[in-house]
């Protein structure tokens, strides 16, 4: 049985870990007939865009942040 570590945002993972799910994932990939560079594509969306409700609301959040600093940077730019 192959298996990869539940991922969270504040979770940091070791180098052996990400391998761990790299194979899992390109196992899986195998026995369902997808090619490797595509497994490999699915592994690092995993890692790095993991599908939890808490990091999709982390990215709202920053991206709120951004538009809000944008929005002050341009209010004061105007301003001089």
């Amino acid at each position: 049985m192959f298996s990869c570590p539940s991922m969270h945002v504040s979770d940091h993972l070791s180098p052996a870990d990400i391998m761990a799910c790299t194979d899992a994932l390109q196992h899986v990939a195998n026995a369902a007939g997808v090619a490797p560079r595509h497994a490999q594509h699915l592994a690092l969306r995993k890692f790095y865009y993991p599908d939890t409700l808490d990091w999709k609301e982390l990215v709202i959040a920053r991206g709120r942040q951004v538009i809000q600093q944008a929005l002050c940077g341009l209010a004061q730019e105007s301003e001089v």
